[in-house]
C-alpha cells in the first residue's frame, strides 16, 4: 500500500488477463511492472523499469490506454479496468474512486 501525496491510500492490483505485467490502483493509475524485455535490434533481453503509464482519451471521451502482452497490443478503456479489479461502486458501499 502507498500514501499519495494527498493522504489517500493508493491499492495496486493486477489487471486481469495482465497478471505479472500490469496493475491498476483505487485512484485510476496504471503501472507497468519492471521486467526483462527482448530486444531484436541488440539481440539481448533488456531491463524494462516499472512506470506509470500515460493514458489519452478515445474518441468517446473516455481515458484508455493500449495494453501489450505477447506481441499483441489490444486497447482497454481505464474505469473499466479499476472495475474489474475492485468491484463496481454502489451508493451505500462508502468508496469513492
Amino acid at each position: 500500500m502507498h500514501i499519495s501525496k494527498e493522504g489517500i491510500d493508493e491499492v495496486w492490483k493486477d489487471v486481469q488477463g495482465y497478471e505479472g505485467l500490469y496493475q491498476v490502483s483505487n485512484l485510476g493509475r496504471i503501472k507497468s511492472l519492471g521486467r526483462y524485455v527482448y530486444n531484436a535490434l541488440m539481440r539481448k533481453s533488456i531491463w524494462q523499469p516499472e512506470r506509470i503509464r500515460k493514458t489519452s482519451r478515445n474518441s468517446s471521451g473516455y481515458l484508455s490506454l493500449a495494453l501489450h502482452k505477447d506481441g499483441m497490443s489490444t486497447n482497454h478503456i481505464l474505469h473499466r479496468l479499476v472495475a474489474q479489479a475492485f468491484g463496481p461502486i454502489s451508493k451505500n458501499s462508502g468508496r469513492s474512486y
